[in-house]
């Protein structure tokens, strides 16, 4: 049987504008949103169905089960400091690069973290059921009440610790953010050439799938994994005037050789 909870949301950015909604549609209820710029609160209780404008962080009188704080990492430890918690209400964050205890300053009975592993947009609701979530709690109960929230939306649920949590975020850094930037510095290239960026589709995509069945060091290929040195010249030759791209070539193309695998000795 399924616990509903009574829920605050501090914050009305992309998180908040997926998150909101997919609780409420799991039975539990947004009774109130507070954002620093109401506008953009008012925007997001527009999008559920019963949720007030809180206009102050202090919730003492309210009837909470928890709170989440949904905003940019720089916001966190400042509203931590000026929120006043009502008994027996949890107060949780949802990023991947702060620690648990940056909540303490609340003064809270009981903290934790309640991070979804995804790239959030407003307007472009998120299926969490392929969304993982992360957790923490400084209590058992407070876990419990997590895990709960959490069933209704994903099945992915899994507990990491604060260190390991960040290590994830700088590994989602690396692996997404690195690379979609590279796809643009290889749009541009392509752009500048009059070829069609779809080409690199099927190409990208095969990749992504050998990433996730053998392991991106099996996956490994290209030039440098090659020690082609003729076609890695010929490629930074190509790259001359675009100093930046020469240097994100060189380093990546050496990084790459350094992690070929040595021959065993027998």
């Amino acid at each position: 049987m399924h616990n509903y909870y009574n829920i605050a949301m501090v914050g009305a950015g992309n998180l908040a504008w997926n998150l909101a909604p997919a609780l409420e549609n799991n039975g539990h209820r947004i009774s109130m949103v507070f954002n620093r710029t109401r506008k953009n609160a008012l925007l997001l209780i527009e999008q559920l169905y019963r949720a007030e404008l809180k206009r102050n962080l202090n919730f003492s009188n309210e009837s909470l089960d928890l709170i989440i704080i949904a905003v940019n990492d720089n916001s966190i430890k400042d509203i931590a400091s000026e929120i006043i918690l009502p008994e027996n209400c949890q107060l949780v964050h949802t990023s991947g690069s702060q620690s648990m205890n940056i909540l303490e300053r609340s003064a809270a009975s009981s903290m934790g973290v309640f991070y979804p592993l995804h790239s959030f947009t407003k307007g472009v609701m998120t299926d969490f059921r392929e969304v993982p979530v992360f957790l923490e709690s400084s209590t058992p109960n407070g876990l419990h009440q997590l895990k709960t929230l959490s069933k209704g939306l994903t099945k992915k649920i899994f507990q990491l610790t604060s260190p390991q949590r960040r290590a994830l975020h700088l590994s989602a850094v690396i692996a997404t953010n690195f690379s979609n930037h590279l796809f643009t510095l290889a749009k541009k290239i392509m752009d500048k050439n009059g070829i069609d960026f779809n080409h690199l589709q099927p190409l990208s995509f095969s990749m992504i799938q050998k990433i996730f069945t053998i392991g991106p060091e099996a996956g490994q290929t290209g030039p440098a994994i090659r020690n082609d040195l003729e076609t890695i010249d010929e490629h930074l030759e190509m790259l001359e005037n675009e100093e930046d791209l020469v240097e994100i070539y060189s380093i990546m193309s050496k990084n790459i050789q350094q992690s070929r695998k040595r021959p065993k000795k027998h």
